[in-house]
């Protein structure tokens, strides 16, 4: 218990430190019910493929500079 109670003082004392993290999840709460759920950000995924190729290109580009180079 008294380990328990350790840390509801220090949560306690966070909050006090920082008052503003309280507020700021309060008027979320506020905003999420009055506008509703914000939509999440789609995610651009680049296939296996456009991958591999770019990295052939990368090599081969590479390989024509050493040669250059040489």
């Amino acid at each position: 218990m008294n380990s328990v109670k350790k840390i509801i003082e220090k949560e306690q004392q966070k909050s006090k430190k920082n008052p503003g993290k309280a507020n700021k999840e309060k008027r979320k709460e506020i905003n999420k019910t009055r506008r509703g759920e914000p939509i999440p950000v789609a995610k651009v995924v680049t296939p296996k493929k456009v991958k591999e190729n770019k990295r052939t290109n990368l090599k081969k580009k590479l390989k024509k500079e050493i040669e250059e180079a040489s």
